[in-house]
């Protein structure tokens, strides 16, 4: 799968995020969306990985979906300069995205989390 878009907005009790994702080969799910809130080393602060929708699995190569979830703000961790997004398969394995901005080998994206940081940043 590959991110297409992502929009973040927050108020001062919850983070809401949508994510627009494309179906890229033939990989069997089901699939789990990692969000992780991360420090400047790219260590986890906070997180709330949740379930795709069932049927992504089975969708036709190049098919677009649109993924909306939130967290309270809590969630964010106080430390957190980024939110780290990621998709892992049934293995537990998270899979590698094609983009400049990325960690652990390519494994996560790396967004700015804007105006939704924590309050003392």
């Amino acid at each position: 799968v590959r991110l297409a878009g992502a929009n973040i907005e927050c108020d001062e009790s919850t983070i809401r995020m949508a994510f627009v994702w494309q179906k890229l080969g033939d990989r069997p799910g089901p699939y789990t969306t990692a969000v992780h809130f991360v420090d400047a080393a790219g260590d986890i602060q906070g997180q709330g990985d949740y379930p795709q929708p069932d049927g992504v699995p089975r969708l036709a190569d190049g098919f677009y979906w649109i993924d909306e979830t939130s967290l309270p703000m809590e969630r964010v961790g106080e430390k957190s300069v980024a939110l780290a997004i990621g998709v892992y398969d049934a293995s537990g394995v998270l899979l590698h995205t094609d983009h400049p901005m990325t960690d652990l080998d390519g494994r996560r994206l790396l967004l700015g989390l804007g105006a939704c940081r924590p309050p003392d940043h």
